[in-house]
C-alpha cells in the first residue's frame, strides 16, 4: 500500500517487481478516506498503537534528539544522513 511521499518527484516503481515478488500495488489517498470516515483515523491509530505495544511492529529509531536539538534533527533528515526515523525527546 503506497500512503503518500514526504518530498520530491513521486517513485516509479519497475512493474515486474511486483509480478516476481507476487504482489500488489495499490496507491491510497489517505487524507479522503478519513475524511469520508472520520472514525478510521482513530481506529487505524489505535490498531497501531496495539501493533507497537505487542512488538508486533518495530520502527526504526535512529536517533532520539532532545526537543531543543530539533533544528538539528530537521537538517539530519533533509540531508539524508538518517536511516529509519528521528525521535524528539520533549522531557
Amino acid at each position: 500500500m503506497i500512503v503518500g511521499f514526504a518530498s520530491g518527484p513521486i517513485p516509479s516503481i519497475p512493474l515486474n517487481l511486483a509480478l516476481l515478488k507476487g504482489c500488489q500495488i495499490v496507491g491510497v489517498i489517505w487524507g479522503g478516506a478519513w475524511q469520508h470516515d472520520p472514525g478510521l483515523k482513530q481506529s487505524v491509530h489505535s490498531e497501531l498503537m496495539q501493533l507497537l505495544a505487542t512488538g508486533k511492529i518495530r520502527p526504526q529509531v535512529t536517533s532520539v534528539l532532545p526537543l531543543a536539538q530539533a533544528a538539528d534533527a530537521l537538517s539530519l533528515l533533509a540531508e539524508r544522513r538518517i536511516v529509519g526515523k528521528i525521535a524528539l525527546r520533549v522531557t
